[in-house]
């Protein structure tokens, strides 16, 4: 089971948690070695995800089995995407603004700035909101 994060941040920040059946984080060791990733494993380098790889590529891979993918959710077999906007209407917007593309459903989310502010500024709202993209399995 786990979870994972991507938004903006100054930047683009991302995280993937691994967790066991009863949602204790588990830990991820770093391996540089070549090849795909085993259970529980972190891999950076070139042969990370496989060919064509580059020293830019990460890959990790769960260990929960296939029938356990959306259980944490109640949706067996499914994964759960959330996707964070800044308001229920721009969430509507999007929703009615989503796009068929073959097989993919393409939806724009908005980048939230969480660049914390000078000392001097007042602070930024959004240092603390959740992160756009989130996918539970």
């Amino acid at each position: 089971m786990g979870s994972g994060e991507v938004g903006g941040g100054g930047s683009v920040s991302w995280k993937i948690v691994h967790q066991d059946n009863q949602g204790r984080r588990r830990p991820m060791p770093f391996n540089a070695a070549p090849g795909e990733p085993v259970n529980d494993e972190v891999r950076v380098g070139p042969e990370a995800v496989g060919p064509p790889g580059g020293p830019e590529r990460a890959a990790g891979r769960d260990p929960i089995s296939f029938p356990e993918i959306g259980g944490t959710h109640g949706v067996p077999g499914h994964f759960r995407v959330a996707l964070q906007y800044p308001t229920p209407e721009a969430a509507a917007a999007a929703k009615a603004a989503a796009t068929v593309l073959g097989s993919s459903l393409v939806l724009f989310v908005k980048a939230i700035d969480r660049t914390p502010a000078p000392a001097a500024a007042a602070p930024n709202p959004n240092v603390n909101v959740p992160k756009e993209i989130r996918i539970d399995w």
